[in-house]
């Protein structure tokens, strides 16, 4: 694999809008390398890149091979929309294709997780508290079945 310009660096970083079809794993690996969740300056990114290489040497490959599998399903899936007279419903099969999904009888299910570089605190505020009120009303009606 050739190396990694500076300059395709910073395109790759604008352009990972659409890694949600990617395992999550892979997905991380990108968001260690890339940063595409923060409006870094081109600077910022260098110097990053430069850190980031030193601390994990595979990471560059790793993302950099997570990143054409991305492209390699988006230039197939565009290439497939534009045949098809710009079909919305042509590309997205196009692109899951690329990505198989879970297969139930008749029905094609496909999920995707998103990796999010670091937690989200007020979901997970938000979710532990709808947990406890859950909590409390149940517990609440058990008393009441007992008394």
């Amino acid at each position: 694999m050739p190396r990694l310009s500076t300059q395709l660096y910073l395109q790759r970083h604008h352009f990972l809008s659409i890694r949600g079809v990617l395992p999550a794993h892979l997905q991380r690996d990108i968001h260690k390398f890339y940063q595409p969740d923060h409006p870094l300056t081109d600077d910022d990114l260098i110097e990053h890149r430069s850190a980031v290489s030193k601390s994990d040497p595979n990471l560059p490959q790793r993302a950099s091979r997570a990143f054409l599998r991305i492209q390699d399903a988006f230039d197939t899936a565009y290439a497939a929309f534009e045949v098809a007279g710009q079909d919305d419903r042509v590309f997205d099969q196009t692109l899951s294709r690329h990505f198989p999904a879970t297969t139930n009888s008749k029905r094609i299910i496909r999920v995707a997780a998103i990796a999010r570089p670091e937690p989200d605190y007020d979901r997970l505020v938000g979710t532990l508290l709808d947990m406890a009120r859950r909590q409390l009303a149940e517990e609440g009606s058990q008393e009441g079945r007992a008394a």
